[in-house]
């Protein structure tokens, strides 16, 4: 086995595993893609999901070797196509996410226990391999958000697609609860 494998043998996923104790002093550095079929295959378990994937995820790491396993430095970058919250028009964004992590070797002894779940930045793995695929996967997916509420200019309209959404008037017009004090003033 190969100290690094991005292997797509004729399957649509690539396999993104390294062994730890192959792992050069100088460290490894990965520069590859994820599959896109099978992160969109991911993305389409959830429900209500309108996020689509359009560019193969860019990893860039830097892995060294530490005392407990191995430690990596570096990002994932692709692209998406999300529903805008405010038109419903399909608006692409481009989504760059730190791939940090300390990975330690969990004790061959151990299967399930609490004291040794993964938490955030921190992943425990077993025997001399880790599969960095679901990993990276898992990252991309949680730094997205269920609704792309895109930033507005001055005037309410999206600065990316420029629409003004119908259903909103001026900030002037607005009901808020200031102006429903001071009508209920004004009446008595």
């Amino acid at each position: 086995m190969n100290d690094f494998q991005g292997i797509n043998a004729g399957q649509e996923y690539k396999i993104m595993k390294i062994r730890i104790s192959s792992i050069p002093p100088e460290g490894l550095k990965i520069s590859d893609t994820l599959s896109l079929e099978a992160l969109n295959r991911r993305m389409m378990e959830g429900r209500d999901n309108d996020i689509l994937f359009t560019l193969e995820p860019r990893v860039d790491l830097e892995i060294t070797r530490n005392v407990d396993g191995a430690e990596s430095c570096g990002s994932v970058t692709s692209t998406y196509i999300q529903p805008c919250a405010l038109c419903a028009e399909p608006v692409e964004q481009q989504l760059t996410v730190r791939a940090d992590y300390i990975f330690k070797h969990r004790p061959d002894f151990i299967q399930d226990n609490d004291e040794y779940s993964d938490d955030i930045g921190l992943i425990y793995y077993n025997g001399d391999h880790i599969d960095l695929e679901e990993i990276l996967q898992e990252s991309i997916i949680l730094a997205l958000r269920f609704y792309l509420k895109p930033p507005r200019k001055d005037d309410g309209s999206c600065k990316i697609c420029g629409k003004t959404p119908g259903f909103e008037e001026s900030v002037k017009s607005r009901v808020t609860l200031g102006n429903l004090l001071q009508n209920t003033k004004q009446k008595t």
